[in-house]
């Protein structure tokens, strides 16, 4: 049709320039002097409605020529000529389409006061409710979901805040401008649609489920925007598509109310502070274990040692010197050679021995020693008033 139109165009300013210098040779004008000769006039006509008739297309933009308003044909960037008064030229990014869903975050209306309206220029948030577990847990799409638990704090009915985002690049302009009409018009339809699969979604699923699943939805969300915008190129041009290329269609956001985010938080919070004090308790027992082991190892040790010491004791007057030396090796040996010095001085003995520090090797045994040859010389000497 563009091609058609174009011939006709040049056809028409040729027969123009033809009677152009046919007026001004013939000096058919106005006025008698020919000032106002109707070949210029005409002449000066075909020149400003070339000039009017040429658009520029940038190298970020694709283009269509709209005849009458119907697209007849995508044009290439650059200098691009549109009959004025026929032919109207629409643009649209050449780049890849970027568009959140409900809006940017700015737009959107955090408010929570539906009643009062939303503002000029802020958008209504997607508000999904989901399910709970004792509602899904006989489902057995999710039998056996590891996100399925009835003891998390996300297994309960909530309504969530959610954003999407598509991204898409037109492909056919021509189909775009035909079956979708503008950018603004399908970033509606993309919303609408998202907005039903995501509360679609949403109500077969938990928190836990939906956070579990998100790649899931999100390529369910890509596969239902793909049938709506019908995203095969290789259908006819007289097809319903809209000539886009769906690039991704995610989730990017679920945005917990403020209070059930405190919950949330409280939840977290007091199992944290249980774990710690069961791990405390566990440690302060544990110490308490071991503090006990160990004492009692070392009293069994030290009563060990004593033990060991007096039995020595016993035997020390018939081995002598040398027990008494092995003995005075060991701290347990030490002190019970020091305690039964003191014992034998004031049990037996009729006279006093300063006892040694036992600090030596040797000093413990030179107080028991001399302890002893005052007993053995007391002895003795009863035995000789005895007789």
């Amino acid at each position: 049709m563009k091609s058609i139109l174009n011939r006709w165009f040049v056809f028409l300013q040729i027969c123009f320039l033809i009677l152009d210098t046919f007026l001004v040779l013939k000096k058919v004008s106005i006025d008698a002097e020919n000032v106002w000769n109707y070949g210029w006039i005409i002449l000066s006509l075909q020149m400003v409605y070339a000039v009017l008739s040429f658009k520029t297309v940038g190298a970020e933009e694709k283009a269509a020529v709209l005849f009458f308003g119907r697209p007849m044909s995508e044009v290439q960037s650059g200098l691009v000529f549109v009959p004025w008064l026929i032919c109207t030229l629409r643009k649209e990014s050449r780049l890849t389409i970027q568009i959140q869903i409900p809006g940017e975050p700015e737009e959107i209306d955090k408010s929570g006061v539906d009643e009062t309206g939303v503002a000029k220029g802020k958008v209504l948030p997607i508000r999904a409710t989901t399910t709970s577990f004792d509602i899904v847990k006989d489902n057995p799409d999710f039998s056996g979901d590891p996100a399925l638990n009835q003891n998390d704090p996300l297994s309960v009915r909530m309504t969530l805040e959610v954003t999407a985002q598509i991204r898409f690049k037109i492909k056919d302009i021509v189909k775009f401008i035909r079956n979708i009409g503008s950018t603004k018009e399908a970033k509606k339809q993309l919303r609408d649609t998202a907005e039903a699969v995501i509360k679609s979604e949403f109500a077969k699923r938990t928190p836990a489920l939906i956070i579990a699943h998100w790649s899931e939805i999100s390529d369910i969300l890509k596969k239902k925007i793909g049938i709506l915008v019908r995203d095969d190129l290789n259908t006819p041009e007289d097809d319903e598509g809209w000539g886009v290329l769906i690039e991704t269609a995610q989730l990017i956001d679920v945005d917990i109310n403020k209070k059930v985010n405190e919950a949330l938080s409280l939840v977290t919070a007091a199992k944290i502070t249980a774990v710690k004090v069961e791990i405390d308790a566990k440690a302060a027992k544990l110490k308490k274990t071991e503090e006990g082991l160990g004492e009692k190892a070392f009293e069994t040790s030290k009563g060990e040692g004593l033990a060991s010491a007096r039995q020595a004791m016993l035997v020390a007057n018939s081995v002598g010197y040398k027990k008494l030396e092995e003995l005075a090796k060991t701290p347990e040996g030490r002190a019970v050679l020091a305690t039964e010095q003191a014992r034998l001085m004031y049990t037996e003995a009729n006279y006093s021995v300063l006892p040694s520090d036992g600090s030596g090797l040797f000093g413990a045994i030179a107080g028991i020693q001399e302890v002893l040859k005052g007993i053995q010389e007391s002895k003795d000497a009863k035995k000789k008033g005895d007789e």
